[in-house]
């Protein structure tokens, strides 16, 4: 027969299940913190890596979002802040890589005379820095680069 005195001591948790029970609770807890953080983390540079490829990408179609004081039919480098980032656009005269083939030594890259043909074209590179302080690009640190040709209609 069970004595009253073993059914009281059943009936509660001892010290040892309380503690292991609050140290399952708060492991699962800070796992679900650090995910959330982390989650938090990646948004943010979802964000700001989408931000800085539409930038490039917006400096490299128009000079003029970068300075407003600039040619968009010249070969020039122009420098400016656009949407907090630090911009540096040059242009340069066009060139094509175009493939040869594997018989003549791979890729060359040809100049093209385009002086007589309608509009202006130019290879453009864009380099996009972070914290850049007062136009000095050493200050800041380049986070993305953009190569490509550029057209402007006449």
């Amino acid at each position: 027969m069970v004595s009253r005195l073993s059914m009281m001591n059943r009936c509660a948790f001892t010290f040892i299940e309380v503690a292991i029970a609050t140290l399952v609770l708060v492991v699962g807890i800070t796992s679900a913190l650090s995910l959330l953080f982390v989650g938090l983390d990646w948004g943010h540079e979802v964000h700001l890596r989408t931000s800085v490829v539409n930038t490039a990408r917006a400096a490299l179609d128009d000079p003029l979002l970068v300075d407003s004081s600039a040619n968009p039919t010249g070969y020039e480098v122009v420098e400016g802040y656009v949407n907090g980032l630090y911009i540096v656009r040059e242009a340069t005269v066009y060139e094509e890589d175009k493939w040869m083939g594997a018989s003549r030594g791979g890729r060359v890259t040809q100049t093209h005379d385009v002086t007589g043909l309608p509009g202006f074209y130019a290879n453009v590179k864009v380099e996009v820095y972070e914290g850049v302080v007062a136009s000095d690009i050493t200050s800041g640190s380049k986070v993305y680069e953009l190569n490509g040709a550029y057209f402007r209609a006449p």
